[in-house]
């Protein structure tokens, strides 16, 4: 028995670590571990056409973390089924597809051509990127017409649809509940926190966009609190994650009630961290006396108050 094997709604996955959308790329960052040591890979969002993203600088280093505003740049949904979709036969684990878009349809038409493509096991609807450039507001700040694009997601394709919710601090439980209701199969929380870093002697935001998004191990009490909020609130299962940096990281978000837990920023650091992370739960859940990191799942316990 694979002690760290997880199911994520209909998916099984052989570890709960999944690399986060925009950090392993298409893959190429698999040269670096033990791909057997991976539950599953989030790809580089695809849009409907080409976006070139911001202008530089799109990353910068605050403490704790790192700042991105990288745009959501891609080659657009035609390339990625012409030149992507051949090469990732050779990653051997599961697959999620990332989805960005200008409109509810633009998701939808995105959705249905990734039906078509057997290896990408699953659909994850960023909704809540903080870092585009000429977005007033994200889908995930209208309730109906988030329910509207998860409603024609799931019409658009039979594949399991995720969507990437928002560092939400106020409101999460109810924005959970609207995509559950709306047909989502899973959560995925939380996205990157909006933020800004200003140079002094320039008098103006480091980052070429101005703003950008929050990752790294100085959101993930947010997110934990995101995640445990959001698993009592809704059925479906939840992708935690949010600075996770060591497998204690990714036991405090199971025991938060999320299913899996997405790495990014600290993979970025260190590429073979997943070969770490497997290593180490292992030896966690010894110590614990545990045989089935499932077990783990939402056994948080608040302290009496």
């Amino acid at each position: 028995m694979n002690p760290l094997e997880v199911k994520l709604g209909t998916l099984k996955l052989r570890t709960p670590i999944v690399l986060a959308s925009g950090t392993a790329g298409y893959g190429e960052i698999s040269t670096f571990f033990n791909i057997k040591n991976l539950g599953a890979l989030t790809l580089k969002a695809v849009s409907i056409r080409k976006r070139d993203g911001n202008l530089p600088p799109r990353i910068a280093e605050t403490p704790s973390g790192i700042m991105n505003a990288i745009g959501l740049a891609n080659e657009g949904i035609d390339y990625f089924e012409k030149h992507i979709v051949p090469k990732l036969s050779r990653l051997k684990t599961t697959l999620i597809a990332n989805v960005v878009g200008d409109s509810v349809e633009e998701y939808a038409l995105i959705c249905r051509k990734l039906n078509r493509h057997k290896i990408i096991s699953a659909i994850e609807l960023n909704v809540s990127c903080p870092n585009v450039k000429g977005k007033k507001k994200l889908f995930c700040e209208d309730p109906d017409v988030l329910s509207a694009m998860v409603s024609s997601c799931k019409k658009a394709s039979s594949k399991p649809i995720i969507v990437k919710l928002p560092p939400a601090v106020f409101g999460i439980e109810e924005m959970a509940e609207r995509v559950e209701k709306a047909g989502a199969d899973m959560l995925s929380l939380v996205n990157t926190v909006p933020a800004m870093e200003i140079d002094i002697m320039k008098e103006r935001p480091v980052l070429g966009n101005n703003v950008g998004g929050l990752s790294g191990p100085a959101i993930r009490p947010i997110a934990l609190r995101l995640v445990h909020r959001a698993s009592q609130a809704v059925k479906i299962p939840i992708i935690g994650g949010g600075g996770v940096a060591d497998a204690a990281d990714v036991i405090k978000f199971i025991l938060a009630g999320a299913t899996a837990v997405s790495v990014g920023t600290s993979s970025m650091i260190r590429p073979d961290l997943t070969d770490r992370l497997a290593e180490d739960l292992i030896a966690i859940l010894k110590r614990k006396g545990v045989d089935d990191i499932a077990a783990l799942r939402g056994r948080l316990s608040f302290n009496g108050v």
